[in-house]
């Protein structure tokens, strides 16, 4: 059976690999011997990523901000890969890796697609497209940290910790990126009030 035809199925692969794996462990060399699968590795690893990033790339490819239907199909993505990795602990690591990508290219995607300008910001009137998209990037931000961090808990007892660390490590991104939105419009909001009081301290009210 070829390469290709071997990784195209994530139950084969656990099998294959689980199957590889153990014998090379029961081996007195195991650093030595593991280059037999490196090959195969390879190739699974290969689409392992592709399989993370490409639905990134998709769901951002219009102009409307993803839906959590979307998020949650990422979401079922990663439990799979993860799920394949733990025949492994090297491979769960470089998995654990390509997810942390996956999860810095959706922050890079959302982060492009916030608005900056003074629509963003404006706190005098009703919500602007602008706020309204942001606020829906928030949300999504928010959505995916939950997500994963839901699959992590409900692994955590197969992950190692290094495992698990590089994956929680990454949604500092989708933190910050959410902190950021909100920081804004709360600026905006306090500069507004404090124009408000400094209009009221200049009013006469001798009348």
């Amino acid at each position: 059976m070829s390469y290709g035809s071997l990784v195209s199925s994530p139950v084969e692969v656990v099998n294959v690999l689980g199957f590889m794996f153990a014998a090379i462990s029961s081996t007195a060399s195991y650093s030595d011997n593991r280059e037999v699968v490196v090959e195969f590795e390879n190739a699974y690893l290969s689409r392992s990523v592709s399989r993370l990033l490409d639905p990134v790339h998709l769901m951002f490819s219009g102009e409307t901000v993803p839906t959590h239907e979307e998020v949650d199909s990422l979401i079922r993505t990663i439990t799979s890969e993860l799920s394949v990795s733990l025949v492994d602990v090297s491979l769960s690591r470089i998995v654990a890796r390509n997810i942390s990508k996956t999860v810095r290219l959706f922050c890079l995607k959302c982060e492009q697609m916030i608005v900056t300008s003074g629509e963003a910001t404006q706190v005098i009137d009703s919500p602007t497209p602008g706020q309204i998209l942001n606020v829906s990037i928030g949300n999504l931000l928010h959505y995916l940290n939950c997500q994963v961090v839901r699959v992590i808990s409900n692994m955590k007892t197969s992950l190692q910790q290094d495992t698990s660390s590089i994956v929680m490590e990454s949604l500092s991104n989708t933190e910050s990126l959410t902190t950021g939105i909100v920081s804004t419009l709360l600026a905006s909001i306090s500069d507004g009030i404090e124009a408000i009081i400094l209009t009221m301290h200049n009013e006469d009210y001798s009348m």
